[in-house]
């Protein structure tokens, strides 16, 4: 089903009454990272702790390889500070989810 403002219309009934399609795509957006300005990761690239500073406690981290497997999942912390030991993490590409009281993000982290 394609959805044309309050219409909901599937693109076999347009195809069968041989109307033209048209979309308006000048209202699609993307909602901005919210935390990236409020969340400190320092250093990056890193090579064997990195630091997470947040402005509000961090409620839940987890650490992804580049082919998606969850290498760290972890929802204790009880703070807005955490270092992070990775030093057996081979050097290549992470990406960090992070969850605090006034969001979630995601960052890209690279160790050397």
């Amino acid at each position: 089903m394609l959805v044309l403002g309050k219409i909901g219309i599937s693109i076999m009934e347009l195809l069968m009454k041989q109307q033209d399609l048209k979309i308006d795509c000048s209202s699609v957006s993307v909602k901005e990272n919210t935390l990236s300005s409020i969340v400190k990761i320092h250093p990056n690239p890193f090579k064997d702790i990195f630091y997470i500073e947040a402005e509000s406690e961090i409620l839940e981290l987890t650490i992804v390889d580049i082919n998606g497997k969850i290498l760290m999942s972890q929802n204790n912390f009880q703070s807005a500070k955490v270092s992070l030991d990775k030093a057996l993490l081979p050097a290549g590409i992470y990406f960090l989810k992070l969850r605090t009281r006034k969001g979630f993000s995601h960052y890209k982290l690279l160790k050397n």
